[in-house]
Formats: C-alpha cells, structure tokens, sequence
C-alpha cells in the first residue's frame, strides 16, 4: 500500500506528492525484518493506525529513498544473502519435519490381548480414578455406562495406558512437525486398538 502526503516544503509550481510504503510492504519487496533495520533505519513518518485504532502507529518509509537504497549493490547483496538463508532455513526445517513424520511411520505399536470385561472394568477404573483427582464430574463410569462412552474410554485407556503413546509423544516433544507427528501416531495406535478389539465402536464421538 502507498501511503502520499503534501510536503512541508512548497515548490514554485505546486505542493509535492510523497509517496511511503509501510513494513509491511517492504517484507513483500523481499526485505526482512533485519534488512529493515540495517538499511531503512527508523521510519521517515509515523501516522495513526487506520486497521487498529488502538493499535501502534504505522511506520511509514519514503518509497523514494528505499528505490535507492535497493538499487544499492550493498543490498542487493544482503537481499541475496538472506534470500538464500530463508530458502535454506525452510529446507532444513521440512527435512526434520520429515524426519519426524518417517519416526512415527516406523514406530512397533503393540496392543495388549485381554477379554472384553477385563478391559471394560480397567477402563471405568482408571477413568473415575482421573476425574476423582482432575474433575468436578461426579457420575462414574461402569460396565453399564452409554456404549459409545465405553468404548471411548476403552480406547483412550488402551492408548495411554497400555501402549507406548506417551512414551513416543515425549520424544518427539518440541521436534519439527510434531503436531502431525502427533495425529499420525494417535491414528496409527487407535488403528491397531480397533484391529484387535472389533467390538469397539469406532464412530464413538
């Protein structure tokens, strides 16, 4: 967006037009933040905030001066320069991003064996256990609970209980596209709960 106001200064003929650009304008010239401050310094005007009225005031820069400053040799260097840091940055990133996605796609995911009643009095336990401790709910769980709800908490004490989801969550904590990572392997998990148990409702939500 170019931003035009009449110069403080009169010319013989007629007031000058000037035109400014805001940061926001220049980032989609190819400039960064850095860029800005080494090159552009502080903003020629500032004026109020026409998005955000509350907001900080807009940081104006004369186009007329940053023309000059990108026809700069300087510049044009340091563009290239972090041009190629951002591509190289953005490659390593989606590298550990597939790093991350290639460890949960290889991960042994083990489903313990037991029989449906077992299963169905361990799931009510440990769920009226957790919101005894963690919640305000006061009904309980038992074998004669809603269906969907017991194969819901089923499923959900298998996963966090029974297998090693935690364990593979805590060590992909913070890596590089865990929040993929993390549906891809709570996917994968679910999948061999229902492959084991299929009297469990998978549509339970």
């Amino acid at each position: 967006m170019i931003h035009t106001c009449r110069s403080a200064l009169k010319t013989n003929k007629r007031d000058r037009k000037e035109e400014y650009i805001t940061a926001s304008d220049l980032k989609k010239r190819g400039w960064t933040s850095r860029l800005i401050g080494i090159f552009a310094g502080e903003p020629d005007k500032l004026e109020k905030n026409i998005v955000y009225r509350s907001g900080p005031k807009m940081k104006l820069y004369l186009l007329k001066r940053i023309r000059k400053i990108e026809k700069t040799k300087k510049f044009k260097e340091a563009k290239e320069k972090a041009k190629r840091y951002k591509e190289s940055a953005i490659k390593s990133a989606e590298t550990k991003r597939q790093r991350t996605l290639d460890y949960v796609n290889s991960v042994h995911i083990k489903v313990p064996t037991m029989d449906k009643e077992s299963l169905i009095e361990l799931a009510c336990a440990s769920y009226n256990e957790w919101h005894d401790r963690f919640s305000k709910i006061k009904e309980k769980a038992s074998p004669d609970s809603d269906e969907k709800f017991i194969s819901r908490i089923c499923v959900n004490y298998l996963r966090h209980e029974c297998t090693r989801y935690e364990k593979e969550l805590d060590k992909i904590f913070g890596a590089v596209g865990v929040q993929e990572a993390h549906d891809i392997l709570k996917e994968r998990v679910n999948n061999a709960i229902f492959e084991k148990y299929d009297w469990l409702i998978r549509d339970y939500h």
